[in-house]
């Protein structure tokens, strides 16, 4: 496993396209101690629960293994999926909403030996709703290999077992285990990781499974922030991150930017390091939050404003 932190570092050293404005993580550091982002809901931190730690681990490995490119092609409808009480949900949410119908309707769907065997028919039943969601067969690998990869273990808590408590084991288990978490790229002849899903998967399983009083990892906060749209959006919105002229245009655009290219890796890279600038800036503001739960605070906040600039669009199957 490449270290996220010290891969970030690197990118920051030599980027091109962006430019980090450290008097703007300041502001933002003083707008989170002053009360003004919005605050992760309690309910949707927690989304779910098995009925023991073993389903609800199975929960957060289904979860997080699609948990990724929900935003819609140039002219499509959004994808969203509507809930019991009637409201749509799309995104990460929507997800959820439709893995708790799937899971009503077949308990198959936490279980290994079906996920290996799972298709497209099947994938395309579960994620069905309003607008088009892409990489649909993307994500029925990622199904298949999640069934294949847990074989061995016969559940995903041996998988956390295996971990001994140690989070940046259990990331390192589940990228070697899981093909489609290994979220690695080249940037300057150099290998470098983001493990976005896989520290996802690791955040939410400290959460979920805390419902059973089951904490599985003690260093939660050797996590980074997690690496995708919505925080770049943000740091562009609050002056953090300044694009090149050509970088700009071309996201307002809706252009793509290629997946491991190197405007893609830049913001990356230039996101996971604005947020460990921003802890140092609480640091001396008396707060000490982890990287992981600044994450949620950000995202949040960047779900919560409606007159953003766009983000940027890569069709990738990382975030």
């Amino acid at each position: 496993m490449i270290d996220v932190r010290s891969s970030a570092r690197f990118i920051c050293q030599n980027l091109e396209s962006i430019e980090i404005d450290d008097s703007r993580i300041s502001v933002v550091a003083e707008k989170i101690v002053g009360g003004k982002y919005a605050l992760p809901k309690s309910e949707e931190a927690m989304p779910f629960k098995g009925r023991d730690p073993s389903e609800s681990a199975m929960w957060c490995f289904l979860a997080d293994a699609l948990n990724f490119c929900f935003w819609p092609v140039a002219g499509k409808e959004k994808w969203q999926v509507q809930t019991a009480g009637g409201q749509w949900r799309g995104g990460y949410f929507g997800l959820i909403e439709s893995l708790k119908k799937g899971i009503d309707k077949s308990r198959s769907w936490l279980d290994p030996v079906f996920l290996r065997i799972v298709k497209l028919e099947d994938v395309s039943r579960l994620l069905a709703g309003q607008g088009e969601l892409q990489l649909l067969d993307e994500r029925r690998i990622a199904i298949n290999e999640l069934g294949l990869g847990l074989k061995d273990k016969g559940s995903a808590m041996g998988i956390i077992g295996d971990a001994k408590k140690d989070v940046i084991g259990f990331v390192d288990l589940v990228i070697k285990t899981f093909p489609s978490f290994k979220d690695e790229a080249v940037f300057r002849g150099e290998k470098v990781g983001f493990y976005k899903r896989a520290q996802i998967l690791a955040m939410d399983l400290n959460l979920v499974l805390s419902q059973h009083e089951i904490i599985p990892f003690n260093n939660i906060d050797k996590l980074t922030a997690f690496a995708d749209y919505k925080l770049p959006q943000l740091f562009r919105d609050e002056g953090v991150f300044i694009y090149s002229n050509e970088l700009g245009d071309r996201i307002d655009s809706g252009d793509l930017i290629e997946k491991g290219s190197k405007e893609e890796i830049e913001i990356r890279g230039a996101t996971i390091f604005a947020v460990e600038s921003l802890r140092n800036s609480l640091l001396d503001l008396g707060v000490n939050l982890s990287s992981p739960v600044l994450d949620n605070i950000l995202w949040t906040e960047a779900k919560a404003r409606h007159n953003m600039k766009m983000h940027h669009l890569t069709k990738t199957i990382y975030y």
